[in-house]
């Protein structure tokens, strides 16, 4: 009789384990899910860019400030951290495994990169994914701002995965309307005309993601 009690006691934790997956797999679909219908819009928004983590080969990778880093919980979903006064800077560490094989952030292994500060900084998502642009040799897009507040102008800056800052360009937007990436350019457009209402977009950026450079194009002062 014990024995059998023990199999079945173990077999219910086996069962629990599973369904502690699938449920866990079932929230990052819907959060994914989510994040990309909200991209879809025209014009999302400034807070809704960007992510303030991606996990990627067992390892996490992070923007934060120091606040926002100690209040960090180990379990893994899309986060954006609100703060519009925190200066952010790179954060890595390791994923770890539970009892029941769930992943989570190990808070004991991260190491923080403070070779640039971000203001209300955070990881630039793709719009076709919802996850963060993904780019060769380990490099990361990180989208900011240069001032406090709604009348911030957002910045782009590439980072790689151990902190060092590639380049950083102000696209003199307030908001972007739309971004692409097409091959190394992100292409983005935007609305710095005073006399659109809407969402009307005069502003087309294209940046050089390995230099930063950008080539503006206005659709109402730059007429052939």
């Amino acid at each position: 009789m014990m024995e059998l009690r023990a199999n079945l006691n173990k077999e219910t934790e086996i069962l629990r384990a599973a369904f502690s997956r699938l449920r866990e797999q079932k929230s990052a679909s819907d959060q994914t899910r989510s994040a990309i219908s909200t991209l879809g819009r025209l014009n999302p928004g400034y807070r809704s860019m960007s992510i303030s983590i991606d996990t990627l080969n067992n390892q996490w990778i992070g923007i934060y400030d120091e606040h926002e880093l100690h209040e960090l919980l180990p379990h893994i979903y899309i986060r954006r951290a609100n703060d519009e006064t925190a200066r952010r800077f790179l954060v890595m560490g390791q994923i770890s495994y539970d009892k029941n094989n769930q992943p989570k952030l190990d808070l004991s292994t991260f190491e923080s990169f403070r070779n640039g500060e971000f203001l209300d900084g955070g990881l630039l998502l793709n719009k076709a994914t919802g996850l963060p642009f993904r780019l060769a040799d380990n490099r990361y897009l990180i989208v900011h701002k240069d001032v406090i507040g709604k009348d911030g102008k957002i910045k782009i800056s590439a980072i790689t995965n151990t902190g060092q800052l590639l380049w950083t360009a102000e696209t003199a937007l307030k908001s972007w309307y739309d971004w692409q990436l097409h091959k190394n350019k992100l292409v983005v457009f935007g609305q710095d005309n005073r006399e659109l209402m809407g969402d009307d977009a005069n502003a087309l950026l294209i940046i050089d993601i390995a230099t930063g450079k950008i080539s503006r194009y206005d659709y109402f002062t730059d007429r052939d």
